[in-house]
């Protein structure tokens, strides 16, 4: 059975969405070969809440190669 257990004993909502999906990124690009189709959506997901893409990440979405959508200005 999964355990859900809270991050630094913070209520959910001062631990939002976007660092469960940079973290999720994060797990994904450690992968010998990562796949860019879940990355793709997460980062599509990131930039339809008008989230972010953690410095890291990017870095390391960089290091692989790996060019996420970027938002579009209206």
């Amino acid at each position: 059975m999964l355990s859900f257990k809270k991050k630094a004993n913070k209520p959910f909502s001062n631990y939002t969405c976007e660092y469960y999906l940079n973290n999720a990124l994060r797990y994904l690009l450690k992968e010998e070969k990562p796949n860019t189709d879940a990355i793709f959506e997460i980062c599509y997901c990131l930039m339809q809440a008008d989230g972010n893409i953690f410095d890291d990440v990017k870095r390391t979405l960089t290091e692989n190669g790996i060019t996420p959508p970027m938002r579009h200005s209206n």
